[in-house]
């Protein structure tokens, strides 16, 4: 499902797969540059981290953010500081515990390496639509 709108999700009601309450969204991730949703974070038992999950597969059903995953799996998932800046790695670490499929940009992979010497192939015509390291930001309603 495409979600593109910060403002309706910030404090919904989340559920998992399973139909468990889990709490509210806290913040939303944003790809830099972009105005999709990938990533919805969660307040957990510790005050100084939130979980963070994945939404490319969510659905809103009567006001609720209902996520593909267990209830289990979300409460044993990637947490992160409240406010934190994601980059490309811990995106990609999130997507991979979730499988929620890869993240594109300009139709290519975020994870995927260039061909050549090194990571990026200068000789590489997309070289120029890489993202930045810091790839999402959380956004929260009142930004």
């Amino acid at each position: 499902m495409r979600m593109d709108s910060t403002a309706g999700l910030t404090g919904m009601e989340i559920r998992s797969a399973d139909g468990e309450l889990l709490g509210r969204v806290g913040a939303v991730h944003v790809p830099e540059g972009g105005a999709d949703v990938l990533l919805v974070q969660m307040r957990t038992a510790t005050p100084d981290f939130e979980l963070v999950v994945p939404v490319v597969d969510a659905s809103v059903d009567h006001g609720v953010l209902v996520l593909p995953y267990s209830a289990e799996e979300i409460r044993h998932g990637p947490a992160v500081p409240g406010d934190a800046a994601l980059s490309l790695g811990e995106t990609a670490y999130v997507f991979d515990y979730y499988r929620a499929g890869e993240v594109q940009v300009a139709g290519r992979s975020l994870t995927e390496r260039a061909s050549g010497a090194s990571d990026v192939d200068a000789a590489d015509p997309d070289v120029q639509l890489l993202p930045p390291i810091v790839i999402v930001r959380p956004r929260h309603a009142d930004d």
